[in-house]
C-alpha cells in the first residue's frame, strides 16, 4: 500500500538516485526527453517557490488575526441541542470547522455558534414581554456584533486575499501535477521530474497529496516501460 510517508521517502530516493548520475548522462537523457516534462522542470523552481511565498503570507495572516479577533462571547456557544437549528458549526478565520483538541480519545465535534443570519426574526415570533423574546433579541444583536467584528478582522488582515494567492500556487502545481501523470518519460530525467512535481504536490494539502499517491500508481509502469520488468 503507497501511504504519503512511503512516497515522500521513495521521492528522496529517486531525487538521490538521479543526482548520482552523470552529467553526459543526463544531458544526453534531457536531449531525448518529452518536452513537456522538460517544461514542467524548468517551470518548477518559481512554482515551488510561489507557493512556499503564499504559505509564509498565510500562516502569517492567521497569527496577525488570532491577535486582533475579538473574543468569542460565552453565551454564543450553543449548548442545547434543541437550539442548533439556529447555530452554524465554529469556523476559523479560513471558513474551516475548528475541531477540539483537548480530549484525546473521544469523539468530539465543532462547537456550535449561534448565527445572526438564524437568529434575526426569531425574537419577534414570541410575545412582547416574554423571557424569550427578550433572549433571543439580546442574542441576535451580540452574535452580530460578533460576527461584524470577526469579519473586519479578517479583512484588515487580508484574509481574503491570502487564500486566493495560495490557491493560484497550489493550482498550478496540481497543474503541472496532472500533467506530468500523463505523460510517459523517456528517461530517467522525465521520471525523476514526475517524481519531484508529485513530490511538491503532497506537501500542499491532505487532499491535494491524495491526489499526489494516486498519480503515483503510474510510476511503476513508467520504470517498467524505461527499464523492462519481465517477471522470471
Amino acid at each position: 500500500m503507497i501511504t504519503r510517508r512511503l512516497f515522500l521517502r521513495s521521492s528522496a530516493a529517486a531525487g538521490a538516485s538521479f543526482a548520482a548520475v552523470t552529467a553526459p548522462v543526463i544531458a544526453d537523457a534531457a536531449q531525448k526527453e518529452d518536452p513537456i516534462l522538460l517544461d514542467i522542470r524548468d517551470r518548477m523552481p518559481a512554482a515551488a517557490a510561489a507557493f512556499r511565498a503564499a504559505s509564509v503570507a498565510m500562516d502569517a495572516a492567521v497569527t496577525r488575526f488570532a491577535e486582533i479577533a475579538p473574543v468569542l462571547p460565552d453565551e454564543l456557544i450553543c449548548t442545547d441541542r434543541r437550539e442548533h437549528w439556529l447555530s452554524e458549526r465554529e469556523t476559523d478565520c479560513r471558513t474551516k470547522e475548528v475541531w477540539p483538541r483537548d480530549m484525546p480519545g473521544r469523539a468530539t465535534m465543532p462547537r456550535r455558534i449561534y448565527a445572526a443570519d438564524r437568529l434575526k426574526g426569531i425574537a419577534e415570533t414570541y410575545p412582547r414581554r416574554s423571557k424569550l423574546r427578550s433572549r433571543y433579541a439580546r442574542l441576535y444583536q451580540t452574535a452580530l456584533t460578533y460576527e461584524k467584528a470577526f469579519e473586519a478582522s479578517r479583512v484588515e488582515v487580508g484574509i481574503a486575499a491570502r487564500e486566493e494567492e495560495l490557491y493560484l500556487a497550489i493550482d498550478t502545481l496540481r497543474r503541472m501535477a496532472s500533467k506530468a501523470s500523463k505523460t510517459v518519460p523517456n528517461s530517467l530525467t522525465g521520471l525523476v521530474i514526475k517524481a519531484e512535481v508529485l513530490h511538491a504536490l503532497t506537501v500542499c494539502s491532505d487532499e491535494d497529496a491524495g491526489w499526489a499517491l494516486a498519480y503515483a500508481r503510474q510510476l511503476p509502469d513508467d520504470i517498467l516501460a524505461l527499464f523492462g520488468g519481465g517477471v522470471a
